[in-house]
């Protein structure tokens, strides 16, 4: 059936058949364009990964004037965290040898 035949059929307005089977066809499909655009670039994004896993003592504000001057140091923690990075890593840990290991089970 063609649109006119549904309109003519249901008694209903054709732009409300037109508006519906458009509704029907964007059904599942995300709208583009929503929402705020990034402050920062790719290409700025990628810089302040290095940047943070170069150098785990610097803070976000540091890294954010180094790479994106116009950007917030949450806006940093925000890109690392896109990322799965923190700017800090776990200190390896010593490993026990068996003198090591002997002294401190004397201590305890």
């Amino acid at each position: 059936m063609t649109n006119h035949q549904i309109s003519h059929y249901l008694d209903i307005p054709l732009s409300t058949v037109k508006s519906t089977f458009a509704k029907r066809d964007q059904e599942g499909k995300e709208n583009e364009g929503r929402g705020r655009h990034p402050k920062t670039t790719k290409l700025q994004d990628e810089a302040m990964v290095e940047e943070a896993l170069k150098n785990h003592h610097t803070s976000y504000s540091e890294i954010a004037e180094r790479v994106a001057p116009n950007v917030s140091a949450k806006t940093v923690k925000r890109r690392l965290a896109q990322k799965h990075l923190k700017k800090w890593m776990a200190q390896e840990r010593v490993h026990l040898d068996e003198d090591l290991a002997q002294k401190r089970l004397e201590w305890a």
